[in-house]
Order: C-alpha cells, then sequence, then structure tokens
C-alpha cells in the first residue's frame, strides 16, 4: 500500500502534509517560544533534505516524519540546518529528532542558572590538566602555539551562578565508542560509515554534545533541558529508556509529554505553556 502513495517532488505538496499538523504541534510544547518560526524551520529542513522527502512516500514515513515534529515540537528548538540547534534526521523511512550541541546550550543558558559554557577540543600536542576544588573543577588548557597535532580529547565546562563548576572530558576512543554503541544509521548496507551521517560529517561537535548530556543529566538546570536531553536519549535508544518514537505517531500531546516527563521525576508534569502561534501568512 505505502509503495503505490503519490511521491512528494515539490514544496507545495510538502506544505500541504505540514498544514494539517500546523495547529496540533502547539500542543506538545513545554516551553515559550515562536511557533511560527519553529513551523517555517520544519519546512526548510524537509525540503532541503532529499532523505526526509523519501519519507514522505511511504505511510510508515509519513508517521514517523510526524513522530518526529511532535518530538521537536515539546521545545520549538529551530530546525534550520544552517543554524544547528536541532534537527530531524531520515533513517530509511523512520525519522528521528536530535537537539544539537548549540540548542542544549541555548536552553542551559535560557535557565539563568549559569554563568557560561566553554567547551574546546584538545590537541596532541596541547596542555591540558583539571584540579579539584571546594567550589568544583577547574581545568587550564594551553593550545600548542604551532603543530598542535590531531584531535584527542574534548572537553566542557559549566560555571553555575552559584560559584559551582563542573569540568568533564572526554578523550577520542570515548568518543568513538559511543558513536558505535548509540549512533542510529550510522553504517550502509556494506559496512561502511555513511559520509553524511552526523557522527561521521560532525564527529567532534557530536563529542562536546554527549559531554554537555552526561553533565545535564546528573545537574538539573531547568525542565526544557531535561526534556530534550530525554528526548535524545529517547532517540539513543539509552539503557532504562524506553523508545518511544512508533509509539508517540498516535500518542495525544498530553500522553507523549507524560512520557518524556515519566524519564525523568524532576520535570513538573502540571506545567502548561503557551507559545505564540503564527497569524495568517507567518508560517509558510
Amino acid at each position: 500500500m505505502g509503495n503505490n502513495l503519490p511521491k512528494i517532488v515539490n514544496d507545495v505538496e510538502i506544505k500541504n502534509y505540514l498544514i494539517p499538523l500546523r495547529d496540533s504541534l502547539a500542543g506538545y510544547a513545554i516551553r515559550k517560544y515562536s511557533y511560527g518560526e519553529f513551523l517555517n524551520s520544519a519546512m526548510l529542513a524537509i525540503t532541503g533534505s532529499e532523505t526526509l522527502k523519501n519519507c514522505l512516500r511511504t505511510e510508515k514515513g509519513r508517521l514517523s516524519l510526524k513522530s518526529a515534529l511532535r518530538f521537536a515540537a515539546v521545545n520549538g528548538l529551530s530546525l534550520n540546518p544552517q543554524l544547528g540547534k536541532a534537527c530531524i534526521v531520515a533513517y530509511g523511512d523512520v525519522v528521528s529528532y536530535q537537539p544539537m550541541k548549540d540548542g542544549l546550550i541555548d536552553l542551559a543558558m535560557e535557565s539563568g542558572k549559569i554563568e557560561i559554557i566553554e567547551s574546546d577540543f584538545i590537541h596532541k600536542k596541547d596542555k591540558f590538566e583539571v584540579t579539584k576544588t571546594t567550589k568544583g573543577a577547574e581545568f587550564r588548557h594551553t593550545p600548542a602555539v604551532a603543530d598542535r597535532g590531531e584531535i584527542v580529547a574534548y572537553y566542557v565546562c559549566v560555571i553555575l551562578k552559584t560559584g559551582r563548576s563542573i569540568v568533564k572530558h572526554w578523550d577520542k576512543t570515548r568518543g568513538l565508542a559511543h558513536r558505535d554503541k548509540y549512533a542510529k544509521g550510522l553504517y550502509d548496507k556494506n559496512g561502511k560509515l555513511k559520509p553524511g551521517h552526523s557522527w561521521v560529517k560532525s564527529f567532534d561537535p557530536m563529542v562536546i554534545k554527549s559531554i554537555l548530556k552526561e553533565i545535564f543529566r546528573t545537574t538539573k538546570i531547568s525542565p526544557e533541558l531535561s526534556a530534550a536531553v530525554v528526548t535524545d536519549d529517547i532517540a539513543e535508544c539509552r539503557p532504562g529508556i524506553k523508545n518511544i518514537t512508533e509509539e508517540a505517531e498516535s500518542m495525544t500531546s498530553e500522553e507523549l509529554k507524560d512520557k518524556i516527563k515519566n524519564h525523568d521525576p524532576t520535570l513538573d508534569k502540571e506545567q502548561k505553556t503557551e507559545v505564540s502561534k503564527p497569524k495568517p501568512g507567518d508560517a509558510f
């Protein structure tokens, strides 16, 4: 049946797919954001991706894309690929929503609880050390003046407004192990890495994102940030996190928000959020 559906070949048909979702997606929000901008970013993401457009050619793909957009609407981070805040990615006819490094940082800074977030890559000839103090961890990174060598490690430092500082660092081996364990659709049918996969074309920023998530799992900053971490963990199918992506295709907004919040007891199950809905002509 799915193979007989008409092909989606132009922006008008993609818009016609999104228009029926326009009113319903707002109900999934737990954060106030510009709904019109979010919808337009979804349009940009789909029209700019052949793999996402391919998903619209089958019933399974259409349902999966709808599910991913519901997850995306929870926080409303822009899906514009040029901004790098969040993305929707197709693995065959299955679509996954993933907040990106810069999107997590935006949510963290938006909380008002963080003074600064610093992250960087450590090259082979750089000097890097971490010191534990009564106020948390401190680091010193001294980049080599020239010929720094290959990237061998990564770090993130989060300084809270209370004065406490948190430093986490991974070496490249740990980053590769994390990628191989959690990245979906990483290899093609011949067992080779897919060049366009985010863990291949943007490996270093993806490691930084994974370190950020490690920090934000144990240091609760805001419900919005916790929800973003949980939705990304769902996409990765982490241990103890049930993959509810397919279930979400038939869930109401309240059921989906409850499922996300059930993974993190610190999230407020009664939280209600109104987003600024688009005026006529604002979206699409």
